[in-house]
């Protein structure tokens, strides 16, 4: 029965298809759009200029121009060698290039005046100087000249060598390693600390052996006197008398002129020696301090982001909006219905 009725509703169905009334127009349109799109070499977009992009392109190249010759590493290490105090370099004796030249390979002490400068940015720069001038204080240091501006400051310190290196890190500490540059210079003063040696040496010598001669000439004059006097006592001859105390005369008068020599050069010498002792002490209290000047700079913004992502952020920034603006026009064109 259900075959019956599936075949009834078969030919039902086939016998109520039929073709539309308007059939041979629409087939008739549909070839004539076929055959323009062919002929057009098929679709063609509608779109506008894309002056956002140009825009973009124009603005990042012409940074690029400007930001070349310029394009210097910002902050650069300027080459800075700290100098000692006037008065406290140890250097007030003339040393000699033969003396500099003539230290012993034998002799490995070391006297090393230490350098230090360092070239801090900081978009505070009041606040950074002074948190240096707190650090420099919390190291038994001394500020010993300082300026300070909204822009710009410097700070010239001394600090103890023995306390440089936790110094050190307290200053590296105030910023990132990209906003600090640092310059330590050391030079070992030995042939400076030798030479004070060897004139000490000489100095001494000298003294020594004035004061032994000294020692001698009173000797020898207490003798001769001695002498002449006993010689004078016991002769009865005025006329002898009278020549004997002649050349006890003279014997005193080259004396005390011999003998003044004597005390004026070893006092000369004494005075080079204590001169000699005091350049030594400042050599060494000179080695055990470290002179020191900082700079501080004040930074823009457009500097921090130059340090975080190179000096081309910015060209880059503008080369990408270009290429997305262009990529944004050419999806929002326009396609032809005919």
């Amino acid at each position: 029965m259900s075959n019956n009725i599936h075949d009834l509703f078969s030919r039902w169905g086939r016998s109520q298809c039929e073709t539309p009334v308007n059939d041979a127009a629409l087939k008739a349109e549909m070839l004539k759009r076929s055959d323009r799109l062919i002929k057009t070499s098929g679709l063609t977009a509608k779109t506008g200029t894309p002056w956002l992009s140009i825009a973009f392109a124009a603005i990042a190249v012409i940074m690029l121009i400007i930001k070349l010759p310029t394009d210097n590493y910002v902050g650069a290490p300027v080459s800075v060698v700290p100098q000692a105090e006037p008065g406290n370099r140890g250097e007030s004796v003339n040393l000699g290039k033969s003396i500099l030249d003539g230290v012993a390979i034998t002799d490995t002490r070391e006297f090393s005046k230490i350098g230090y400068h360092a070239e801090i940015k900081t978009r505070n720069v009041n606040d950074m100087a002074t948190r240096v001038q707190t650090i420099v204080h919390g190291f038994d240091g001394r500020i010993d000249s300082s300026s300070v501006t909204q822009k710009n400051g410097y700070l010239s310190f001394v600090v103890p060598a023995k306390q440089f290196d936790a110094f050190r890190s307290q200053i590296q500490g105030l910023v990132g390693d990209r906003f600090i540059i640092e310059t330590t210079s050391s030079q070992n003063l030995l042939p400076q600390k030798q030479y004070l040696e060897n004139q000490y040496e000489e100095i001494t010598k000298q003294i020594r052996d004035l004061k032994s001669s000294r020692s001698q000439l009173i000797a020898s004059h207490q003798r001769l006197v001695a002498s002449l006097q006993e010689q004078i006592d016991a002769s009865i001859d005025e006329q002898e008398k009278a020549q004997l105390r002649i050349q006890l005369a003279n014997e005193n008068t080259a004396y005390s002129r011999k003998l003044g020599a004597y005390n004026v050069d070893i006092k000369n010498y004494e005075t080079n020696l204590n001169h000699v002792k005091k350049e030594d002490r400042n050599l060494v209290d000179n080695v055990a301090t470290v002179n020191g000047t900082i700079s501080i700079q004040w930074m823009s913004v457009w500097k921090v982001l130059d340090f975080y992502l190179g000096s081309y952020w910015l060209v880059i920034l503008f080369a990408l909006a270009a290429i997305g603006a262009y990529i944004h026009n050419r999806q929002q064109m326009v396609w032809p219905i005919d």
